[in-house]
This record gives C-alpha cells, sequence and structure tokens, in this order.
C-alpha cells in the first residue's frame, strides 16, 4: 500500500470508524476486556492470517536460496517502514528478535573500561536491569541507581548521578512498572552535554506516541513488535545512531554481521546497523511484523496518540474517584502514556489480578513495588473502561 492510498484511509475514517475497524481485526476484545498490551499486544487477524500464508508457502515452496532473497527483501522493508515511522534512516535499524536482546548488543559492544559507570532507575524492567548487572560484574563498573518512583524531580535526580566517570545511561522511555514518561529530548542533550551516551529502552512507547529519533537524539533506542505495535512475539529491533554504528563492537556474529569472509581468515562486516544481525530470521514473524506496521500505518499513528491519551485521561478520571485506589501513574500526558498503574489499599496486587481475571479482565500486576497495571489502547471502549472500573470498586471495598 502506498502513502497516498493509507492517506486516503485516514481522511476517510473518522475516529469512531477506526475504533470500530480495529476492534473487527483483534479477536480477544469480543470476548474479554483486555487490558494488557504492555505485556502482549493482541495482533489484528490481518498479521495472524499473515504468519499462516508465509508458513504455508515455506511448507509447499520448500526452503533454498530463491527464499533466502526474497527474506532480504522482506528484511529491507521492514527496516525501511520501521525508519519512517521513527524518523530515521534504514542504515540505523538492526532486526532483532526481543529489546532484550538489543540491550545486550549495545552493552555487550561498548569497549567498557574498569571503574566507569553506568546509570539507571529503580522503575526499570529486568531486560535492562539484569543485562547492566551482568556487565557492571564482568569488567568492574559502577552502577547508579536513581531513585525515581515518585515520579518527581527526574531530570535533576538524573543529572546529580551523571559524572565524569558515566560511560552509559540506561532508562526506559516510559516505566513498565510506574507508567512514567521521561522528558527524553531533554535528558539526550543533557548526557551528550556531559560526554556520555543514552541506550533506551522502547517498549512501552513505541507504537503509543509519535517518536522521532533524530529529534530526540539518542545513541541507542530498543523496542519490541509484539507489544503496542501489535505484532507477533519474538519480533524486536534496534537503533543505532549513524556515528555509533562503527564505535560500538560486534557482540554476536554470524552471516548477516558480515558483507564477505573466507576461509582464510579474512572478513569484513556490514557498515550500517546491519553489522549487529547475525542470523536467519523466522520468515513468518517478519512478515507479520509488516501487516501489522501496515495497520499503524492505515490508522494513523497520530489518531492511535490521540485516542489513548483520550482513553488514558477518562481512565485515570474515573479511578481517582475509587475509594481505596490511588493512581501512581501521572496525570498529564507528557509524563505518560498508555500504562495505569494503581494501588488498592490493603489488596495485594497478584491478588486483585486474579480476582479481575475471573471477571474476565484481563490486566497486570508488576514486581516489587508491585502495582497493578492497566494498558490503555486505542481499541479500548469506554463502556470497557467503565466495566473495569467497577469490578475494581468491587475488589477494593473492605
Amino acid at each position: 500500500m502506498n502513502a497516498q492510498e493509507v492517506n486516503v484511509i485516514r481522511k476517510r475514517l473518522s475516529n469512531r470508524e477506526i475504533l470500530e475497524r480495529a476492534r473487527m481485526e483483534i479477536p480477544v476484545v469480543r470476548r474479554k476486556l483486555f487490558f494488557n498490551t504492555g505485556w502482549s499486544g493482541p495482533s489484528p487477524e490481518r498479521v495472524l492470517e499473515e504468519q499462516k500464508r508465509v508458513l504455508d508457502w515455506l511448507s509447499s515452496e520448500g526452503v533454498s536460496h530463491h527464499i533466502y532473497r526474497r527474506m532480504g527483501r522482506d528484511l529491507n522493508v521492514l527496516r525501511a517502514r520501521l525508519a519512517s515511522l521513527l524518523g530515521t534512516d534504514a542504515g540505523e535499524i538492526a532486526v532483532t528478535r526481543s529489546t532484550t536482546e538489543g540491550i545486550n548488543i549495545v552493552l555487550g559492544g561498548i569497549d567498557w573500561r574498569r571503574g566507569q559507570k553506568i546509570v539507571t532507575t529503580n522503575i526499570e524492567h529486568g531486560a535492562g536491569l539484569v543485562p547492566a548487572y551482568a556487565v557492571r560484574d564482568r569488567y568492574g563498573l559502577e552502577l547508579e541507581i536513581v531513585d525515581l518512583k515518585d515520579g518527581r524531580d527526574t531530570l535533576r535526580k538524573l543529572a546529580r548521578a551523571i559524572d565524569a566517570r558515566t560511560r552509559l545511561v540506561l532508562v526506559s522511555h516510559v516505566s513498565f512498572n510506574t507508567g512514567l514518561r521521561l522528558p527524553l529530548r531533554e535528558l539526550a542533550a543533557l548526557v551528550a552535554e556531559r560526554g556520555s551516551e543514552l541506550l533506551v529502552d522502547g517498549a512501552q512507547s513505541v507504537g503509543v506516541f509519535a517518536i522521532n529519533l533524530r529529534d530526540i537524539g539518542c545513541d541507542y533506542y530498543s523496542f519490541p513488535g509484539h507489544k503496542w505495535m501489535l505484532g507477533p512475539d519474538s519480533t524486536a529491533a534496534l537503533y543505532v545512531r549513524k556515528d555509533r554504528i562503527a564505535g560500538l563492537k560486534i557482540c554476536y556474529a554470524g552471516n548477516e554481521s558480515a558483507r564477505t569472509f573466507d576461509r582464510e581468515g579474512n572478513v569484513t562486516y556490514q557498515k550500517s546497523a546491519r553489522k549487529f544481525e547475525m542470523c536467519d530470521f523466522n520468515a513468518a514473524l517478519i512478515c507479520g511484523w509488516i501487516k501489522a506496521l501496515e495497520f499503524i500505518e492505515q490508522t494513523g499513528i497520530e489518531n492511535i496518540e490521540s485516542a489513548i491519551r483520550k482513553n488514558a485521561t477518562y481512565l485515570k478520571q474515573r479511578l481517582a474517584g475509587v475509594s481505596g485506589v490511588r493512581v501512581v501513574t501521572p496525570k498529564p500526558w507528557a509524563k505518560s502514556a498508555g500504562l495505569v498503574a494503581i494501588e488498592i489499599k490493603g489488596r495485594d496486587a497478584k491478588d486483585a489480578f486474579k480476582a479481575l481475571l475471573k471477571k474476565g479482565v484481563i490486566v497486570r500486576y508488576t514486581p516489587p513495588p508491585s502495582y497493578l497495571r492497566i494498558s490503555v489502547n486505542y481499541f479500548n471502549t469506554r463502556d470497557e473502561m467503565d466495566a473495569l472500573v467497577d469490578a475494581l470498586g468491587k475488589i477494593s471495598c473492605p
């Protein structure tokens, strides 16, 4: 589908039509109250059908050189469409299998020196923290964990931690736990001014609101395809800013990392971010992710952001009126996204999750400090949010 066709669709569909069209293609909303995109987004039927089509095609066609060439073309399409969505160049995109893999590629590719420092926060996912602990222990680094649980003065607190020894700052664009959105552009400028580099976990941001990585100015940005982008599981990508590609060493290497090599010890590596890709990918997953991107393009990321913003604002307002419920996520949209984290007085988050699940409501609870986390997407309706609030009101009563 070309840009002109996409623009026609955007102009033709009202917000209500976009909502109805999305719900027609997402099976789970016909059976459940689904508020867990932040864990794994429900793929539209076209994504599932594309994966089945590719698997059937591979089974009947037989894999050989012609399939390998086709796969290369599909990967080029994927990189180009991701770059277009994120305001960058295709050469700065490496296809990976998870956000965690992308973070490990960066942490494993930096030429660390004993005594250097990593700055991170206490509202990070294990995808960032555990790899940071691993390189700390391997290279004798210092790791400073900044307390951002209260969501206040985030830039000032991070600035205080970044000193002359800081080699890397590792943060989430949007915290998986509290739902806090960091002022990334300002942070990237601060990090650059201090002579450090910025690695961002984009698991809870890509597919929620418009992102321009060139405008933000970060050095590295790792993100998944299976959450807010509604793509298949085990799909992800890593952005490496063009001027960082040459200096970031390869920690995983394979056929795809090399431009040429022989059996006499000679090798030349890819000059683009493709040097961080090491082996073949699952063709069905790649083609399914392209279909998920098509779904985003047809809807429009601006329309998606507008709808998620309205839904998240509405839900926070409704939750504020429920006795015993405290909304942890900041109220302003500029400091939040599609995640709404709450505490229920006197109720364990895991127990609350189980009680909601029995009522057909799917959310999640987070690790300590444990919150009940609600993912609000653009395909959720106000009736669904009202039903969720009613259910929470019943389980929050003493």
